[in-house]
Parts: structure tokens; C-alpha cells; sequence
């Protein structure tokens, strides 16, 4: 409706909570060619905590510089998932790291192309997509922001969109401790290490894809939270449900 009136053509953008959100949408054929799509950047350098981390950290997201050992290097990390170091290709310093996937194919060792069968270069060209990343303003510090703001820039042929803040260009508010993926990080999937773009995408995991649009759905005001029905659990095409009777919220004593 907007796009009609307006002199210029709209462009739609897709927001995912994580990167690998946006990898299990393409691999339900939710991501459509030349689509343009944004995700929560913490999730490219966040390390899921344990249960007893994140209930230390209580649920702002901080990253605890104890975690990373002075090279950059995450400390008891799983070995299928361990984030490369802040200094490494992103250019940044500190406590920040970025995660294998986030790199172009090109900067990983042979290590981790074994480890990582794909990364986020991979599905953009697959699917020829835009890609941009934004953060929660009020949760980054000025040290994340930096790495991330420096590590998007470098590789501005993946993130060709850059970086979305809301904030004051070449400014942090200081005393913020965080990555900017916040709350976000309980809802986002991680990145599917095995995983990779092919001819024939099917869901990774459907009963897990579509857990949160049929909760949803399942209340009374499931047509205004989501405009996708889950209609084919295997495809893992959402379509657009017939329209409803609207819900009458006024309240008669």
C-alpha cells in the first residue's frame, strides 16, 4: 500500500534475530533470490554460554573478557565452534571474536573449512542476496561496536548493507557492557556447522523452524504477530493465510 504512493520502488527487507536464523529461513525456502536481509551482528561473534554462564551474566549479554585468553582466543570452547580471534581477520582488538562463518571462505585455514562447511559468503551468493547487520544500541559497548563496525567494513562484499545503528555516527555511550545481540540470544538459532546451500533446500530441523509461528498462531491474535501459516511441514514454505475475521477488542460493561 505504502509502495504505491511513493515515487521510487520499496525494497522489502527480511530481520532475522540470528545469522543462523537467516540460514534456517533459506534452508526452508523462506529466502527468496536477491532478497535483502538483516540479522543481529552479536550473533557472528557470540559464544553461547552454559546454563550456569548465562545465569551468571543474568540476561544482558555481556561477554565476560575472562572467557578469552590474551591472543583473542576463546578459552574451553567446544572444539567444533571456537570463535577465531578479535586480531584475526576482522582487524579488531580486545576481547571480541568473530565466529568461523561470519569470514569469506577465502580466510579460513584448512582446519576450519573442515570444521565449517559453510559460511554466510556462501548462502549470499546462493541465494544473491543484500546483507546487513544491526545491533541492540542499548547493549553494545563502544569496544564491540568497534570490532564489529571495523569487521563489517572490511568485508563489505558480504555485508554489502553494513551496519545498522541507531545511535550518533563515530559515537558510544559509555559504561555499556555487551555485544548487542541482548535477549535476542535466547530466541536465535546458532549456525549449523554441516550445513550448506544445494540445488534442493529442505528445513534443517521443521519441528524446531516453525515451533515459534505455530505458538503464534495458536492465539487469539495470531493474524496480527505473523502473515505466514505453516502449511507444509517438509517444503518449509510458508503461505500467506486467508484473511480473518478481525478481532474486536473493545469491551462492553
Amino acid at each position: 500500500v505504502i509502495g504505491k504512493g511513493c515515487s521510487y520502488p520499496l525494497t522489502p527487507l527480511l530481520f532475522f534475530h540470528s545469522v543462523g536464523d537467516l540460514q534456517r529461513a533459506c534452508h526452508a525456502n523462506e529466502v527468496k533470490n536477491g532478497d535483502t536481509v538483516y540479522f543481529n551482528g552479536g550473533s557472528l561473534m557470540w559464544k553461547r554460554s552454559s546454563i550456569m554462564e548465562a545465569a551468571e551474566r543474568g540476561c544482558c549479554g555481556t561477554i565476560d573478557t575472562g572467557d578469552y585468553n590474551g591472543n583473542g582466543n576463546a578459552n574451553n570452547d567446544v572444539t567444533a565452534r571456537s570463535p577465531r580471534a578479535g586480531t584475526g581477520g576482522g582487524g579488531t582488538s580486545g576481547s571480541y571474536s568473530f565466529q568461523p562463518y561470519a569470514y569469506p571462505r577465502s580466510a579460513l585455514s584448512d582446519w576450519e573449512l573442515v570444521m565449517c562447511k559453510s559460511t554466510i559468503e556462501d548462502y549470499r551468493r546462493h541465494f544473491n542476496l543484500k546483507i546487513g547487520v544491526y545491533v541492540q544500541e542499548f547493549s553494545i559497548s563502544a569496544e564491540a561496536l568497534d570490532a564489529l563496525s571495523v569487521f563489517v567494513n572490511k568485508h563489505g562484499d558480504i555485508y554489502d548493507q553494513g551496519l545498522a545503528f541507531g545511535g550518533v555516527n563515530g559515537a558510544a555511550v559509555k559504561n555499556i557492557h555487551g555485544d548487542g545481540y541482548w535477549n535476542q540470544r535466547y530466541m536465535g538459532r546458532s549456525w549449523d556447522f554441516v550445513a550448506r546451500p544445494s540445488k534442493e533446500m529442505t528445513p534443517l530441523k521443521p519441528e524446531d523452524h516453525h515451533l515459534v509461528q505455530k505458538a503464534i498462531q495458536a492465539g487469539a491474535w495470531g493474524q496480527v504477530g505473523t502473515i505466514y501459516e505453516v502449511m507444509d511441514e517438509q517444503a518449509g514454505a510458508l503461505t500467506v493465510p486467508p484473511p480473518r475475521e478481525p478481532c474486536n477488542m473493545v469491551h462492553h460493561f
